[in-house]
C-alpha cells in the first residue's frame, strides 16, 4: 500500500515515482525521434520540389534545343543537314530523358535513405518503450499473465509465458515471460512441487453391477499443471493426469475466494463438467491458487513482443508525439496530487507501508526530473508543462526570496507610527498587490537598538560589508517616503538614485541588491513614475550584465522589460540568462525560475 508524502492515503497501487522517472526518459527520447522524423518528412518535400524543378529545367532545355534545331536551315528533306538535324533531335530527346531518369532515380534513393532513417528512429522508439515496460507496468494498467505447457514429448516440453496489459493512455502490450533455472515452471510441474498432499472429494462412477455417480476422494498432487492464467480478479489452472492428456480438472478461484472446478476427459461422460466443491476442500484449493499466483509473479519480463496505441502498432503510429502528450496528460493529475501532499516543495514524495509499523519513503527531486528533458528544444519542453515540475513563480507581492538582508534605520522620534491596515469594508477581499516599498516595510527585520548603517549581505558569501553612506541615505529616504504613503515620490527617488553618476561608483554587489528592492517586488499600479524608475534600473542592469554576466541580472532586466511592455526583449533576456544559469547549476532555483519565465512568454 502506498501513501502520500504527508502519510495520508493514496490510490496508488505501485511505485509511481519509479515509473515517472522512466516515463520521462522515454518521453524525451520519443520527442527527439519524432522531431527527426518530422525533419525527414520536410526533407522529402524539399527533395521532391528540387527534383520537380530540375526536371522542369531539363524539359525546357530539351524544348529550347529542339526548337533551335528546327529553326535552322536544313535544305531538302534528304539532305545531310536534315539528317543531322533529325539525329540531333533524337539525341536531345534521349539525353533529356536519360537525365530525367537519373533525377528520378536519385530522388528515389534519397527518399529511401530518409525512410530508412525514419524506420531506424521508430525501431529505437520501440526499444525505448521496451525499456520502459519491462521493469514495470503503468500505474493504471490492467493485465493478465498466462503460461502454457508446450512440446511434443515430456522431455522437450516447456512452459511459454506471456503477460498482456492495457492502460488508460491507449496502450496495449504483450510481453514474453522468462522462466529461470530452478523455477517450478522450468520443467513440467506436478502439483506436489507446491503442495505435498492435496486430496479433495469429486463425483465419480461407482458400482460393479449398477453404475452410479458417487462422491469419492481424489489425490491431485500427482497431476501436472498444463496451463495457468492469472489476473487481478481470478486464477485459472488446468490440471491433467499427464502432459498431453485431456483427463483432469479445471480449477478457477476468484479474488473473493469463490472456487469452481470442472472435470474433463473422463471415460464416463456422466461425470464430466462442473461440480460443486465441498466447503472443507475450498481452503486447500484457495491456497493452491495463491501459490500458483506467486509462481506466476516470480517470472521475469524478458522482451516486448507487441505494443499498440489506439489499436495501431506502436512503431508505425504517426505522430509519435501524440503518444507522449497522452501519457503526460494522464500522469499530470497524479503528479500534482503527489506534489500537493509532499512536505518538501522541491521534491515529489510518496511512502510505502512495510508492515510492523514501518514505512519506506520514496522521493525524487523535481530538478532531477526536469534534467531528463532539459536538452529538448523549448517547443518540445512545453509538452511537460502539465506536470508542473518547474517551480511556480512566487506571488506577485514577493517575486523572490529576499537575497538582500537589510537592517533599516530607526524611525525618527517625530515620525508617526505606521498605520495598521484595517479590514476592507463590506467584506471585500483584502488587497494582495502592494507597492514594493510597502512590501519591504512589511517584511523588514526589527530595527536595531541604535544604528544608522545599512548592511548588505552577499548570497555567495557570509561577509557583511557596510554600504556607502550616500547609498544608505538614499535608501533611508525611499523607506521614509514609503512609510508616509508617498509611493510616487518613492519611485521618483528610485529613478533619481539609479540615474545618478554616483550609483555607478558603488560596489557591484551593492548596486545589484539595491536594484532588487525595486525590481523583485510588484508595484500596486504601473504608473509613468514606476516605468521611469524601471527604465533607470534597466540601464544599470545592462551595465552589470556587461561587466559580470550574472544570470540573476538577466532575470531582473527581463522583469523590467515586461513591466515596460517589451515582451520580445524580455523573452530574449530570460533565455540568455537561462543558458548561463544552466551551465552554472541546472538544479538551482534561479534556473527553475528562468525556465518558468521563458515558458510563460
Amino acid at each position: 500500500m502506498y501513501l502520500y508524502g504527508d502519510s495520508t492515503a493514496s490510490p496508488l497501487r505501485s511505485n509511481f515515482l519509479e515509473f515517472l522517472r522512466d516515463a520521462l526518459d522515454f518521453s524525451a527520447f520519443v520527442l527527439k525521434a519524432d522531431g527527426e522524423i518530422a525533419q525527414g518528412k520536410r526533407e522529402i518535400v524539399k527533395l521532391q520540389s528540387a527534383a520537380s524543378q530540375e526536371m522542369g529545367r531539363l524539359e525546357a532545355l530539351g524544348e529550347l534545343t529542339t526548337n533551335a534545331i528546327g529553326q535552322a536551315p536544313c535544305g531538302a528533306g534528304d539532305s545531310a543537314t536534315s539528317r543531322c538535324a533529325l539525329g540531333l533531335k533524337r539525341l536531345t530527346d534521349a539525353t533529356v530523358q536519360d537525365a530525367m531518369s537519373g533525377v528520378r532515380a536519385q530522388l528515389a534513393r534519397s527518399i529511401d535513405e530518409v525512410d530508412a532513417r525514419e524506420a531506424a528512429e521508430r525501431d529505437a522508439c520501440r526499444k525505448a518503450l521496451e525499456r520502459l515496460m519491462l521493469p514495470h507496468d503503468p500505474w493504471d494498467a490492467t493485465g493478465e499473465r498466462r503460461v502454457v505447457l508446450t512440446g511434443d514429448s515430456p522431455i522437450s516440453m516447456s512452459y511459454i509465458g506471456r503477460a498482456e496489459g492495457t492502460s488508460g493512455c491507449g496502450w496495449a502490450w504483450t510481453i514474453e515471460l522468462a522462466v529461470g533455472s530452478g523455477h517450478p515452471f522450468s520443467e513440467p510441474m506436478r502439483i506436489e512441487r507446491l503442495v505435498q498432499v492435496l486430496e479433495i472429494s469429486v463425483p465419480d462412477m461407482s458400482g460393479w453391477l449398477k453404475k452410479e455417480v458417487k462422491v469419492k476422494p481424489v489425490r491431485l498432487e500427482r497431476m501436472v499443471l498444463t496451463e495457468l492464467f492469472a489476473s487481478d480478479d481470478v486464477v485459472r489452472a488446468k490440471l491433467r493426469m499427464e502432459p498431453g492428456s485431456d483427463a483432469g480438472y479445471d480449477l478457477e478461484v476468484t479474488a473473493q475466494g469463490q472456487v469452481t472446478m470442472t472435470r474433463t476427459g473422463a471415460k464416463e461422460v456422466q461425470v464430466n463438467g462442473p461440480f460443486e466443491v465441498r466447503a472443507e476442500d475450498e481452503p486447500a484449493l484457495i491456497e493452491l491458487s495463491q501459490r500458483f499466483r506467486q509462481c506466476m509473479n516470480e517470472l521475469t519480463r524478458k522482451r516486448l513482443v507487441e505494443a499498440t496505441f489506439d489499436d495501431q502498432p506502436f512503431e508505425s503510429h504517426a505522430p509519435l508525439r501524440e503518444i507522449v502528450e497522452r501519457l503526460v496528460t494522464a500522469m499530470a493529475p497524479i503528479v500534482r496530487d503527489i506534489n500537493d501532499h509532499s512536505l518538501t516543495p522541491t521534491e515529489l514524495v510518496i511512502k510505502r507501508l512495510l508492515g510492523d509499523d514501518r514505512r519506506e519513503e520514496i522521493f525524487v527531486s523535481k530538478a532531477q526530473l526536469r534534467e531528463k528533458y532539459g536538452d529538448l528544444p523549448d517547443e518540445m519542453k512545453r509538452v511537460f508543462d502539465p506536470l508542473a515540475l518547474v517551480p511556480a513563480l512566487p506571488q506577485a507581492s514577493v517575486v523572490h526570496q529576499p537575497i538582500v538582508s537589510m537592517i533599516p534605520v530607526q524611525p525618527a522620534a517625530s515620525e508617526p507610527p505606521a498605520a495598521t491596515p484595517s479590514a476592507p469594508p463590506n467584506g471585500a477581499a483584502a488587497r494582495t498587490s502592494v507597492s514594493p516599498l510597502e512590501t519591504f516595510m512589511a517584511t523588514r527585520s526589527p530595527p536595531p537598538p541604535a544604528s544608522s548603517q545599512v548592511l548588505l549581505r552577499s548570497e555567495s558569501s557570509s561577509t557583511t560589508t557596510t554600504a556607502n553612506p550616500d547609498l544608505v541615505a538614499s535608501i533611508k529616504k525611499i523607506v521614509q517616503l514609503a512609510k508616509r504613503g508617498q509611493s510616487e515620490q518613492a519611485f521618483e527617488a528610485y529613478a533619481e538614485l539609479f540615474s545618478s553618476e554616483a550609483f555607478a561608483t558603488y560596489q557591484s554587489e551593492h548596486q545589484r541588491q539595491t536594484l532588487k528592492l525595486l525590481v523583485l517586488k510588484s508595484p500596486a499600479a504601473v504608473t509613468e513614475t514606476v516605468k521611469k524608475a524601471h527604465r533607470a534600473a534597466s540601464e544599470r542592469l545592462r551595465g552589470l550584465i556587461a561587466q559580470h554576466g550574472h544570470a540573476a541580472d538577466y532575470e531582473m532586466l527581463g522583469i523590467c522589460q515586461l513591466l515596460l511592455d517589451d515582451q520580445t526583449s524580455a523573452s530574449s533576456t530570460f533565455s540568455a540568462g537561462l543558458e548561463i544559469e544552466r551551465n552554472r547549476d541546472p538544479r538551482s532555483e534561479l534556473c527553475g525560475s528562468l525556465m518558468r519565465r521563458v515558458a510563460a512568454l
